[in-house]
């Protein structure tokens, strides 16, 4: 995932079909499937702060990890 921190948009590449961030709090804040290798997520309505995500591969997390949106 770069680049971290990120402002409007970060990239991910990655095997997994679905990203899902999550507050500093645990609350699932947005969640986007993904098509292929690399992928674009847009930052959207997303404060500025510390999130944490996961990466799914057929519904099973194979990644996790923080990112900072400023």
């Amino acid at each position: 995932l770069y680049p971290n921190p990120a402002t409007d948009k970060f990239t991910i590449i990655s095997n997994a079909d679905e990203i899902v961030i999550y507050n500093i709090f645990g609350i699932k804040v947005k969640e986007e499937k993904l098509d292929a290798n690399k992928n674009t997520i847009i930052r959207g309505k997303l404060a500025n702060g510390l999130y944490f995500y996961s990466l799914y591969k057929d519904e099973k997390c194979v990644n996790s990890g923080k990112i900072i949106l400023k």
